[in-house]
């Protein structure tokens, strides 16, 4: 593996602090299960998953082995005899305090998920940044990228090629010309390629995104067994459906791109799943939707990233959700 470069602007800095989403999923489908162990459709809906890809099947494994590893076999007395659940359950019967003690439990294996990096996203990675943290970097071309909360890039040119990959979040790029040498940007199974221009590119479990404020971009992906591809002008906005591997496209305002460099998330018509999945990089710890009907209830607005959870009560609040905090490492989003 080539030598990680030393930082190559004096405001950029590599850090090691990231999650993967799919263990994100993983461990809130876990979380569900163990919380309503009698639910056939959830359990149904678990095993589909599962069998999703390879990648999927790991991600399962590594959830359940940090169930494990945080004591959840026979460590119930000790969770019962803490102070922290005889306040909450005195007074309930013993089914209300065993349900208290998973959720205990529940948040120390979501602690454990949420502090152990990805390996292999921190040998990859050349530049990243931890929760509620933004970057610039300056590449050795002169161009420049800003790193949004929870995002990692890896270098990805040569002498005659420029380019960066997308490993995880989302980055705002802003290109040094260069016709001989265009610049690629890849997420995934999507590349944006350009000479010098201004675009976004984020990156979730469930789509990749590119909005494009200035100059022009071709952007690539998987059409079939072949490739697809789109031009874009200033105010499209591409979107690649890594699940059902189907693109789209619609046009936004120039001032709209972006939010997050100012704070801010801007949805229109989106569903709950998704707005939680674009503030997930916001928080330190894990969201977990537990009533799949107001997952997709759809939501228009801007939300302030900075205060996720305050961002997460006024996304619910239209639908009568209601937003709780277990412990600092885990939050429950769920019908009234």
């Amino acid at each position: 593996m080539p030598h990680k470069p030393p930082s190559q602007s004096g405001d950029a800095t590599p850090l090691a602090s990231s999650r993967d989403p799919l263990l994100d999923e993983a461990a809130e489908l876990l979380l569900r299960l163990k919380a309503t162990p009698d639910d056939r459709a959830l359990a149904t809906d678990v095993v589909a998953w599962k069998n999703r890809s390879e990648h999927h099947a790991r991600a399962w494994a590594a959830a359940e082995k940090v169930w494990l590893l945080t004591g959840l076999l026979g460590a119930e007395q000790a969770v019962f005899r803490s102070r922290d659940v005889r306040r909450h359950t005195r007074g309930r019967p013993a089914r209300a305090a065993r349900r208290w003690g998973i959720v205990a439990l529940a948040a120390a294996a979501c602690l454990a998920l949420v502090v152990a990096p990805s390996v292999q996203l921190r040998m990859q990675a050349d530049y990243r940044t931890a929760t509620g943290e933004s970057r610039t970097v300056t590449l050795a071309d002169g161009s420049r990228v800003q790193l949004d909360t929870g995002t990692a890039i890896a270098l990805d040119g040569g002498a005659n090629r420029r380019g960066v990959k997308l490993l995880a979040g989302r980055a705002y790029f802003q290109v040094a010309h260069d016709p001989a040498r265009p610049f690629h940007v890849t997420a995934e199974d999507v590349t944006v390629t350009v000479t010098g221009t201004q675009f976004d590119v984020g990156m979730t479990d469930r789509v990749v995104d590119v909005m494009l404020a200035e100059g022009a971009v071709r952007t690539t992906y998987p059409h079939g067994d072949v490739r697809g591809e789109s031009v874009m002008r200033p105010g499209d906005h591409f979107q690649f459906d890594r699940r059902a591997r189907r693109a789209s496209s619609s046009v936004v305002a120039i001032g709209s791109i972006a939010p997050w460099r100012r704070g801010k998330l801007l949805t229109e018509g989106a569903t709950i799943a998704d707005i939680v999945d674009q503030l997930r990089p916001y928080y330190a710890g894990l969201i977990v939707v537990t009533d799949g009907e107001l997952a997709n209830r759809r939501v228009t607005g801007a939300f302030d990233v900075r205060d996720p959870v305050e961002a997460l009560r006024t996304v619910v609040a239209p639908h009568a959700g209601r937003v709780r905090s277990v412990s600092p490492w885990l939050i429950f989003v769920s019908a009234s």
